[in-house]
């Protein structure tokens, strides 16, 4: 899990949990949650939001490519 407070936590606060499970012996779930709180989301959402979910997709795309290159 990973966390941040932006000054006040009544300014902006977040929360990223990011779990793996092995559903088999050849394929695994990726999960990632990613929670904001605070008077700030709607504007850290308009001006970072498209920016935060191609962060997400591109990690995801390499943690999947990187997965299913090991033997």
């Amino acid at each position: 899990a990973w966390g941040m407070t932006m000054g006040h936590p009544l300014l902006l606060t977040a929360l990223r949990i990011q779990t793996l499970e092995a559903l088999d012996a050849h394929t695994t779930r990726y999960k990632t949650v990613d929670t904001m709180h605070g008077v700030l989301v709607p504007l850290v959402r308009l001006l970072y939001g498209r920016h935060l979910q191609r962060g997400f997709d591109a990690m995801v795309e390499g943690l999947r490519e990187r997965a299913e290159s090991l033997p």
